[in-house]
């Protein structure tokens, strides 16, 4: 707990100067000084409420379960993250962020019609406030079984910006920059983001990052209960007979297990990029035309992403291909 408050502390200063020095120096930050503190707050709040009851029950599986520890570890940190999966849309989500219903209409109508036809299990369609904190665009789902719900920011929407330009015209708010000018994504462009979403949906990329995530956690805790038993590494940072076990957990995720720890990254990044492109694929045969290609386009303006990496810088941070290969693949239509 001490820790992480801290760690919070410490990356204060950065955390304010990338909100209110570089995002707002390009249009993006929305938020003031009293909405950010108090969103802080709130969200260190309740990770250390959810991470006060995960590290206590760990620290008693690892005090308590012997050579088994490895097996209740993984079981416990498998029930935990399907019960986060679980409670985290409904109950924490709306800590943070307003949802509302998508207006019925055209946009809303084409969306459905799109589900329907890969049978995807959609109950309703959300609109966030993502304008509150950031400019940034995005879309998502969530939801167990047939219980699915489509997540569109506020800030994918031509018309977000449009008034959003009039009440800066009115010295209401900030929007454009001599750098970048954000116009937002049509109905139809919407739908092509959406149509990647589904895709993620159809080939199963939400199970398949549970199942690598859950292989890998399998993995460390099996070292970990093979390294618990290792006097040699106690004796190597000072402690004898004495094995305080949170110490322990620290030091053998913290520093002996962290050359794995970036293996297993570079990994996740490499399955990462290749979701990304399966879903591209898939939208691309769900929804052909030309809304594909604008539709990532104006999403790179919007966030002003880089439309060309270094190709080891991509490899190791990029959890997407770049707009020149995203754009390479829908050449083709």
């Amino acid at each position: 707990m001490i820790g992480s408050l801290l760690s919070a502390i410490s990356g204060l200063p950065i955390s304010l100067y990338r909100t209110f020095v570089v995002e707002q120096s390009y249009g993006f930050n929305k938020q003031t000084i009293g909405f950010y503190a108090k969103d802080r707050l709130m969200k260190y709040v309740v990770m250390q409420t959810i991470l006060a009851v995960i590290i206590s029950a760990t620290l008693y599986i690892v005090q308590h379960s012997g050579q088994y520890v490895w097996l209740y570890l993984w079981f416990f940190s498998f029930v935990v993250t399907l019960v986060l999966m679980t409670i985290y849309p409904d109950l924490i989500a709306p800590l943070f962020d307003s949802f509302k219903p998508l207006p019925d209409g055209r946009l809303k109508t084409s969306i459905e019609r799109l589900a329907k036809s890969i049978d995807f299990p959609l109950k309703q369609i959300y609109v966030i406030e993502g304008s509150k904190r950031s400019a940034h665009s995005n879309a998502y789902f969530f939801g167990f079984y047939k219980n699915k719900r489509i997540v569109l920011f506020d800030t994918l929407f031509q018309d977000f910006h449009r008034s959003d330009n009039k009440r800066h015209k009115e010295g209401k708010g900030f929007v454009t920059t001599g750098h970048h000018r954000r116009v937002g994504c049509s109905d139809d462009e919407i739908v092509s983001i959406v149509a990647h979403e589904l895709g993620h949906w159809y080939l199963n990329h939400a199970l398949k990052y549970v199942v690598i995530a859950e292989t890998i956690l399998l993995v460390y805790f099996t070292l970990f209960s093979q390294l618990f038993q290792n006097e040699i590494l106690f004796n190597a940072f000072g402690f004898d007979d004495n094995r305080p076990v949170i110490i322990a957990v620290y030091l053998i995720f913290r520093f002996v297990l962290w050359p794995m720890n970036e293996l297993l990254w570079f990994a996740v990044m490499c399955f990462s990029r290749h979701f990304e492109s399966g879903a591209d694929a898939f939208e691309k045969r769900l929804k052909p035309g030309a809304h594909n290609r604008t539709a990532i386009i104006r999403l790179f303006m919007d966030n002003l992403g880089s439309p060309v990496r270094d190709p080891l810088y991509e490899s190791w941070y990029d959890s997407h291909p770049t707009l020149l290969q995203r754009l390479k693949a829908f050449k083709s239509e």
